[in-house]
């Protein structure tokens, strides 16, 4: 009998790809279907704060397409979604992170808590990304590591504005 093994970073592929293609439909759905800022404040008289507006998708698109693109680099070329993968988790990172530590909030025992986990788990993923790029044999480890974090830093910069969180 054949054992059947799983790639799993074509897993990990197939996963941001699905992932980022839901999250540009829904932003273009959304983007279509949602009220502008100037038509919500003819309507309702002001903005309201649990609705979404057509402003509000760019970041969710912004975030879907560099979701989908690091996907897709898989079968262009394994080198490029190690790198597309390494700028996708220091993204995600930043999009989530940097807002809690930009943000004045009262220090609580929950957000703390939280913001170890996401910490722990950064560090988890990181070394995950750093033993696998250690098992290929790249001889720039060092350079797609700096750029790659460069990229990560720029993209979490970039969706930051976006959002309007810097």
């Amino acid at each position: 009998m054949k054992i059947r093994t799983i790639n799993l970073y074509l897993l990990i592929a197939i996963l941001e790809f699905a992932i980022g293609f839901c999250i540009l439909i829904w932003s273009i759905y959304g983007y279509y279907n949602f009220f502008s800022i100037e038509e919500a404040e003819q309507k309702f008289g002001g903005l309201v704060d649990f609705l979404y507006y057509k402003e509000s998708m760019y970041k969710y698109f912004f975030a879907g397409t560099i979701t989908c693109f690091s996907g897709i680099c898989y079968i262009i070329n394994k080198k490029i979604h190690w790198f597309a993968t390494h700028s996708l988790i220091i993204f995600c990172f930043l999009s989530i992170e940097l807002p809690f530590l930009f943000s004045i909030i009262k220090i609580e025992s929950a957000i703390i808590f939280f913001q170890v986990i996401l910490l722990t788990l950064f560090i988890l993923l990181e070394t995950l990304q750093i033993k696998n790029l250690n098992k290929r044999n790249y001889s720039d480890k060092k350079k797609i590591i700096i750029l790659s974090s460069i990229l990560g830093v720029f993209l979490g910069v970039i969706f930051l504005f976006l959002q309007g969180s810097l």
